[in-house]
């Protein structure tokens, strides 16, 4: 892979999710027929945009389109990119007892979204009425 610094072009937009390993020396990726469906129908980007993808092992690859001759297009890979992804910023959620479902929906769903400290009180309005047993 050549380094490609030119930053006016990393701003690719589209992102996809590949389940499959990328090496160093990997210079084209097929994409599979989903991701081709949806960037050539639901995005309408045309050959030679670029866009990202990952794999999940950190780290993302720039890549342009390359036109399909057969069913699926194909990534040609430019640059790899390690963009930081976590919040400078430290933020806590204040939230009231809920029901355990939706409690353990609201703590999924703030870890994802990068939320550092949840602390949950006892209101008199909270969903789960915690009793004393004395």
């Amino acid at each position: 892979m050549k380094p490609f610094k030119d930053s006016k072009h990393t701003k690719a937009g589209a992102r996809f999710y590949i389940d499959q390993a990328i090496s160093d020396d990997t210079a084209v990726i097929d994409l599979p027929k989903e991701i081709t469906k949806h960037a050539l129908s639901s995005l309408r980007l045309k050959e030679g945009n670029l866009f990202h993808i990952f794999n999940g092992k950190g780290g993302e690859y720039l890549c342009k389109l390359i036109l399909p001759q057969n069913e699926n297009a194909t990534a040609e890979i430019i640059d790899y990119e390690r963009p930081n992804t976590e919040s400078s910023l430290d933020i806590c959620l204040v939230q009231s007892y809920l029901s355990n479902e939706k409690m353990n929906f609201l703590i999924q769903k703030s870890t994802e979204l990068g939320i550092n400290e949840i602390n949950i009180f006892k209101s008199e309005r909270s969903s789960l009425k915690v009793m004393r047993t004395s």
